[in-house]
């Protein structure tokens, strides 16, 4: 889901509600899936929600704390700027 939303920059809100019929690929996510079925979703079949912990943690080990999401979807030069900028 990361990778999706930082490859083509879709928001939080497009990645959480995307389903299968709204995509041509990711099949490994859709395996087993009815067309309207969501296309993130845990092991149970509920779908994901929000990622924000995980987030969290995974930018506190990078090294850059509070980093949004989708800034890391801007193009290259804002997403560097806000990496190196003063906090």
């Amino acid at each position: 889901m990361l990778t999706l939303g930082y490859s083509f920059g879709f928001r939080r809100e497009e990645l959480v509600t995307l389903k299968v019929s709204d995509v041509n690929l990711l099949a490994a996510c859709m395996t087993g899936k009815g067309t309207e079925d969501f296309v993130f979703t845990r092991p149970c079949g509920k779908p994901i929600k929000g990622f924000r912990g995980i987030w969290d943690k995974i930018t506190l080990a990078a090294g850059y704390p509070g980093l949004l999401f989708h800034i890391c979807a801007a193009p290259p030069s804002v997403t560097w700027y806000a990496l190196e900028s003063p906090k």
